[in-house]
């Protein structure tokens, strides 16, 4: 039943009331010819103003002209979303009062369909301090009850029913958890409705070339997908044809362009290579990044799902951890030899880069200045000096990584912590020396500071939302590695550690985990039980041998507590050294120890020597004498 000329009239003068302080984006349309094609959205029910009165006039006519370019392509759900009250029986939330803190903001909307960068959107903004909404990114405060209604309002078959449903939903339960933002499919899909319910939100539209959309749409299998539209109520792929849809996707795109007032609008895209430039997000939203950050990289190769005649096997996925400091970061080689093959064998690769971005890099062997000599077959000297490697920043590890796999960048600098008194006699002797207190206390913040990072590095496979993957590879940031490598093989949960530099535990410099749950226990019980359980620690590796505690014994002492199995992972399937950068004054070399030629296979180490020279240490430093007197080490130029 049409409205009564009184409510009609009554509602005109609060319209506009409303829109008088209200600044719409520019190129609104022009409200004569929508205002008829209106009344609905601005009518009230019996329980109050609808929310969806939370918008101006102006932003009723983008509506208007959005629901007109609806009705050209696909005229079935034109119908239907003129009966929309948008926001539901939610009422317009004003500032902070949507959020459960008091002195909340607004929350952050995504207006961006998948495949558009959300799931990296979200990454990010919980790198900086937010609590994103993420279907990818589910947690234990997850409001499945909401979300459930919205699924299940399209799976009657009735667009009445639907619209009933949605209509009488409250959309501010979205945020009943606390979270600050809401990105993702299905939100995009009602993007109208949550903008109804905070209409003084920030709005991130993340959006792609539409031609790029079509190639990746074409190739997956997205009929059972819903439609880009808003309120699809049960409207799939398969509904339309691909040129529709890309169609009704731009229409999306400009009805938020036209809806949002500029200043709450942030728009980028995500075209084939581009940089994403974080630090205008994080400006947008009201952050100050300490360190830069990189924009998280999510491929959506699995996206759409597999293309019609393809395999639909799941991939093994394959978690690449590398940690440490950004001055000593090598990844030409772990490009090279771990990741470009592991994607090209059809993994599903995510990588995570903890790496320490200070300035100071701290160096216990082959410290920064330690000078080498190169004999010449003239017979003169050429000298060279331990520097800091290429990477300034993590942008330029970001630029080095190659097209399609997935990173995580986490700028981390560890304080380290106080460790049980016991650990640090541990560090001033050993059979082979004695340490000054001051440089065992240094070894020891050093040792802390790699058991933090391992943790943090946990920590963003998990916001990865890979905590179920088949294979971890932890990389210290030095580690060159020798030769290609694919984990491959049986589910046999444990640990695979080369059987080279033990130090009376196992190598803590490389290793495999089979299994999430030994990735878990590898990377994180190290600080948790050097924390808070030393004395089982102390007691396992007293059990077992009356050598030094260190950080290798350290790894076998934790892998022995949580009944983790450790097998060798021999050179000949993994070979690596430790690398340091040297300079002649003019060029960068890469250096390799030779005594770590253990931890290769011969033909391997065989190729290197051919392609390098030999460098001699000219003096030793600090208490370590053992570890320099002699030491030699194979440089070259990385081509």
């Amino acid at each position: 039943m049409p409205p009564s000329p009184v409510r009609l009239a009554a509602f005109v003068v609060v319209v506009f009331a409303e829109s008088s302080n209200h600044h719409p984006p520019t190129g609104a349309p022009d409200l004569a010819g929508l205002a008829g094609k209106c009344l609905l959205q601005r009518s009230s029910d019996s329980g109050g103003p609808a929310a969806s009165r939370s918008f101006s006039d102006a932003q009723h006519g983008c509506i208007g002209t959005y629901l007109q370019k609806v009705e050209a392509l696909a005229p079935r759900s034109a119908s239907h979303l003129r009966q929309r009250r948008w926001g539901g029986r939610s009422r317009q939330r004003h500032g902070n009062s949507l959020l459960q803190a008091p002195t909340a903001a607004p929350p952050v909307l995504g207006a961006g369909f998948s495949s558009t960068g959300t799931m990296s959107l979200a990454l990010f903004m919980k790198q900086i301090g937010f609590k994103p909404h993420h279907p990818k990114h589910k947690s234990h405060e997850w409001p499945d009850a909401f979300w459930a209604q919205i699924v299940s309002a399209g799976s009657h078959g009735s667009l009445e029913t639907c619209n009933n449903i949605l209509n009488d939903l409250d959309f501010a339960q979205a945020f009943s958890a606390g979270f600050d933002s809401i990105l993702g499919a299905p939100a995009a899909h009602y993007f109208l409705d949550f903008y109804a319910v905070s209409p003084s939100s920030k709005v991130i539209l993340t959006t792609r070339p539409t031609e790029d959309w079509i190639l990746a749409s074409s190739h997956g299998r997205i009929e059972d997908l819903a439609v880009p539209l808003q309120s699809p109520c049960g409207a799939t792929h398969a509904d339309v044809d691909l040129k529709v849809a890309a169609q009704l996707w731009e229409a999306h795109h400009d009805l938020v362009r036209c809806v949002v007032p500029r200043q709450n609008l942030l728009e980028f895209s995500l075209s084939d290579g581009a940089m994403v430039d974080s630090a205008r997000i994080a400006q947008f939203l009201g952050r100050t990044l300490e360190w830069p950050i990189p924009f998280p990289r999510i491929g959506e190769s699995q996206e759409f799902g597999a293309a019609p005649g393809e395999s639909t096997t799941l991939p093994k996925k394959l978690a690449v951890c590398i940690t440490g400091q950004l001055g000593r970061l090598e990844l030409d080689s772990k490009i090279r030899n771990i990741i470009r093959p592991a994607m090209k064998a059809g993994m599903e690769v995510r990588v995570a880069l903890v790496m320490d971005p200070r300035a100071e890099t701290v160096y216990v062997h082959r410290p920064l200045g330690t000078l080498f000599t190169q004999i010449l077959e003239t017979g003169a000297n050429q000298s060279y000096k331990v520097v800091d490697g290429p990477f300034k920043n993590l942008w330029d590890a970001a630029n080095a990584m190659p097209h399609g796999v997935s990173v995580i960048f986490d700028p981390f600098a560890p304080e380290g912590f106080q460790v049980d008194d016991r650990y640090l006699p541990y560090q001033m002797y050993d059979k082979h020396n004695n340490y000054t207190e001051a440089y065992a206390r240094t070894r020891v913040k050093s040792h802390t500071r790699q058991w933090q990072a391992l943790d943090r590095c946990w920590d963003q496979l998990g916001q990865f939302g890979f905590e179920d993957m088949d294979y971890l590879l932890r990389i210290r940031d030095d580690d060159y590695i020798l030769n290609s490598f694919v984990p491959s093989g049986p589910a046999k949960r444990g640990l695979r550690v080369p059987p080279c530099m033990t130090c009376h535990g196992m190598n803590d410099r490389l290793a495999m985990a089979v299994g999430s749950d030994a990735a878990r226990l590898y990377l994180s019980s190290p600080l948790d039980k050097m924390r808070y359980h030393f004395g089982d620690v102390l007691a396992t590796h007293r059990a077992r041998t009356d050598e030094t505690l260190n950080p290798e014994s350290v790894q076998l002492d934790v892998a022995l507590l949580n009944n983790l199995s450790v097998d060798p992972l021999d050179a000949d399937s993994l070979s690596f050294a430790t690398a340091r950068y040297v300079s002649d004054g003019s060029q960068l070399f890469t250096c390799l120890p030779s005594y770590q030629r253990e931890c290769s296979a011969n033909a391997t180490w065989d190729r290197l020597m051919a392609r390098s020279f030999l460098v001699k240490a000219e003096q030793s430093w600090d208490a370590i004498t053992w570890h320099v007197n002699g030491t030699q080490m194979q440089c070259f130029k990385e081509a």
